[in-house]
This record gives structure tokens, C-alpha cells and sequence, in this order.
């Protein structure tokens, strides 16, 4: 099971968020429920496998791609500067 193309593509579009000069609605909070969907897709394929593949192999590489996706949804969920640009949106 390889995610590491959800979780490159996830992070280049958080890259645009935090480097945007001007934050709107799309750039900002659609890209971010963008990526938010993606991950949240990806994990719970991952950890689908983890919890029904008779294969051990599966279940083992199935948690492992869970347990990345998790801590980067625990990243993604405390990045500052993703959330200054969500105020400055707001205060705009």
C-alpha cells in the first residue's frame, strides 16, 4: 500500500496555503477541506485493510500507512501558519 503520493500531494497544497499572499475562501479553506478529504479517504482505506485483509502482511502495512496519515492530520491540525492564513481570511 503506498500513500505517499496522497501525502505529497497534501503537502504541496498546504505549502500554497501557508505561502499565499493573498487568502480567500478557495485558496485558503476549500484547498484546506481539500486535503482534509484526501487524507481522511486515504486513512480509512488504510486502516480498512488494517482491521478486515486476511493477509498479515496487509494488516501490518495497513496500520503503518494509518499511523503516517494520522500524525500528519495531527500536523496538519496545529500548523500555524495554515491558521494565520485562515484569520487573515477572515479578517479580511
Amino acid at each position: 500500500m503506498d500513500i505517499k503520493f496522497t501525502m505529497e500531494d497534501a503537502e504541496a497544497t498546504l505549502q500554497g496555503i501557508r505561502t499565499t499572499v493573498t487568502p480567500d475562501f478557495i485558496n485558503v479553506f476549500v484547498a484546506y477541506d481539500e486535503v482534509v478529504n484526501a487524507l481522511t479517504k486515504a486513512s480509512n482505506n488504510c486502516f480498512m485493510f488494517y482491521w478486515v485483509s486476511p493477509d498479515s502482511l496487509s494488516r501490518v502495512k495497513g496500520l503503518e500507512a494509518y499511523q503516517q496519515i494520522d500524525s500528519m492530520m495531527t500536523s496538519l491540525t496545529s500548523d500555524y501558519q495554515v491558521y494565520k492564513q485562515m484569520v487573515a481570511f477572515s479578517e479580511s
